[in-house]
């Protein structure tokens, strides 16, 4: 939630959060039910660690789908970063040191619901083929700019709109560019830590 630019306060026995920027504190037990008392909280951060150790130990073979890659990935790069360890290989050091990124992109897979490959490459898709819609809007309105002595700034406020739209779906297209070309990175980063572990080589430190 710090990292979410949260304040967090625990008064009388429950939690309350407050965005940065903003007066108003929300209980988040009233505001989203039971499942966030603190002891349900501490129950489901103690089953998910649970869930972490089980996905360690899994078969790389087992993990499917974008979103789960990229979690795995990220908590082996916690992992790395986080151990008194004796050398991180060349073939995850650059990533470790791009988690801020990688972070970025798992909560962006996570906000839009993308679990699977093919809700990744559909959601993808769709945003370029967006991004084409909206280009082609935008020049039609331009023609109607340059030809159209009247009502210029109606036409300009319409372009105006349509590119602040164009700009955002560029950033989302960016960012799925950037996931693809990582998730096939990830998939041998992953395998060659697997690897390494089976031949025992399971202590790393960044030198």
């Amino acid at each position: 939630m710090i990292a979410l630019e949260y304040e967090v306060f625990f008064r009388y026995g429950k939690i309350s959060i407050r965005k940065k920027g903003y007066k108003k504190n929300i209980r988040i037990e009233r505001a989203f039910g039971s499942e966030y008392t603190i002891d349900r909280i501490r129950e489901r951060t103690f089953e998910n660690r649970t869930k972490y150790r089980q996905y360690e130990k899994q078969s790389f073979k087992r993990i499917k789908g974008f979103y789960n890659l990229y979690a795995y990935y990220y908590f082996l790069l916690k992992t790395f970063k986080q151990k008194p360890i004796k050398y991180i290989p060349s073939y995850i050091r650059e990533d470790v040191k791009k988690m801020d990124e990688i972070s970025e992109q798992t909560r962006f897979l996570v906000s839009n619901n993308i679990e699977t490959d093919k809700q990744f490459f559909l959601f993808a898709k769709n945003k370029n083929d967006e991004l084409n819609i909206l280009i082609g809007e935008r020049e039609k309105l331009w023609y109607k700019y340059k030809k159209n002595d009247s009502n210029k700034d109606e036409i300009k406020v319409k372009i105006n709109s349509i590119t602040k739209d164009i700009n955002n779906l560029r950033r989302v297209i960016k960012l799925c560019d950037g996931i693809k070309e990582r998730c096939y990175k990830i998939e041998e980063v992953v395998k060659e830590v697997e690897k390494n572990e089976r031949k025992g080589e399971k202590k790393y430190e960044l030198k």
